[in-house]
């Protein structure tokens, strides 16, 4: 069963933190594109990323793990530490278990492999507006 946005609810503000312009323009499309869904802020590198989270505060922040000058992983360190409350879902091609490890560990709430479905990121963040922990890991037949 799937999980639904509720488009009836005040939006869910999200904050996008990737480095590959091409990819974080797809996904403000994307996502842009939902009437339960604002993107409130984008963000290229780690520092900027705890720059923009700290000022806007938002529901929900989707960060890629491989960004440059700070990585994801210490990004969502220190905005954890900052900010306790806000939630994170990794969204990025590093699929070793590892780095997944790291990022949970950090504080990140979920993790999702590029490559996941649209649906399916959909779905993950339907289950972070109820408040629900998730992670998505790309299926080995896709």
């Amino acid at each position: 069963m799937s999980e639904t946005l509720n488009s009836h609810l005040e939006p869910l503000k999200i904050v996008l933190v990737e480095d590959d312009p091409v990819m974080q323009m797809g996904l403000v499309q994307f996502l842009s594109a939902h009437s339960a869904i604002k993107i409130v802020g984008k963000a290229a590198d780690g520092y900027a990323a705890i720059a923009i989270v700290s000022q806007l505060q938002p529901d929900l922040v989707i960060m890629d793990v491989g960004l440059p000058q700070l990585d994801g992983i210490e990004a969502t360190q220190q905005l954890k530490i900052k900010l306790p409350n806000v939630r994170i879902l990794m969204l990025t091609s590093h699929a070793e278990e590892t780095e997944i490890i790291a990022a949970l560990s950090c504080g990140a709430n979920g993790y999702c492999i590029k490559g996941t479905s649209l649906q399916q990121l959909l779905n993950a963040i339907a289950l972070y507006k109820k408040g629900q922990f998730t992670s998505i890991r790309r299926s080995l037949e896709s």
